[in-house]
């Protein structure tokens, strides 16, 4: 995340295997964790304005964003996990907390 600062992350989706996890923010800022260690893989500007949508294609081969200005983004998703590490301790808390949250979710529905 540029000059480390925390931004709220709005939508998020995590692969259907569990293993990674996508945030989208209101900056437009697209991030990206490995859940097992909470490690950010990666964090950029997707879109110039909020991301309101973000998830992972069924075959988790594409992560598509939406913005608020309409526009849709797809990025393949061996590109979104290329490597720009952040090792903020906050910020791999939060990863690992979330994701699982979110199985769980999924595994209610």
């Amino acid at each position: 995340m540029p000059g480390n600062v925390l931004n709220v992350i709005g939508p998020i989706c995590c692969t259907k295997d569990g293993l990674y996890l996508a945030g989208g923010t209101s900056t437009g800022y697209a991030h990206v964790w490995e859940v097992s260690s909470g490690r950010m893989l990666k964090s950029w500007r997707a879109h110039m304005k909020s991301i309101k949508c973000i998830t992972f294609s069924s075959d988790n081969s594409l992560l598509i964003s939406g913005s608020s200005d309409g526009e849709i983004h797809q990025e393949c998703t061996p590109e979104a996990l290329q490597m720009k590490v952040d090792t903020s301790v906050e910020m791999r808390v939060w990863a690992t907390g979330m994701a699982k949250d979110m199985m769980d979710m999924n595994m209610h529905l």
